[in-house]
């Protein structure tokens, strides 16, 4: 959804606001809920990381809305983040991360389109 607003988005303001929202705010909030929250919780609850990981990354990408098919890509991405959480103890690494990709798919949207 954010890269249809994205590619019908005219001049600088609207792109400029979906770049801060999906490169900033989105990557903060959901690298905190997931990783900082569920991340932990499953792996203790669960008595593993390994499933605390895969567990978090799938729904992370059952929760965005681009459909079935993104799935996969997206619960990568998740469990990349979760990786990083898990080996440096910081949600700063996954957040950047997370941040990178979003920024780059949404200015290759737009210019793309």
């Amino acid at each position: 959804p954010v890269l249809m607003d994205a590619k019908s988005a005219t001049g600088f303001v609207a792109p400029a606001l979906l770049f801060l929202g999906a490169a900033v705010f989105a990557p903060f909030i959901e690298e905190t809920w997931f990783r900082g929250t569920l991340l932990p919780a499953f792996s203790a609850v669960l008595k593993r990381p390994v499933w605390g990981i895969v567990l978090t990354s799938l729904i992370f990408a059952s929760l965005h809305q681009t459909g079935f098919p993104s799935w996969l890509p997206l619960a990568s991405i998740g469990a990349m983040g979760a990786m990083l959480t898990y080996q440096t103890k910081s949600l700063v690494p996954a957040m950047v991360m997370h941040g990178l990709h979003n920024g780059v798919t949404l200015i290759l949207a737009i210019l793309l389109s």
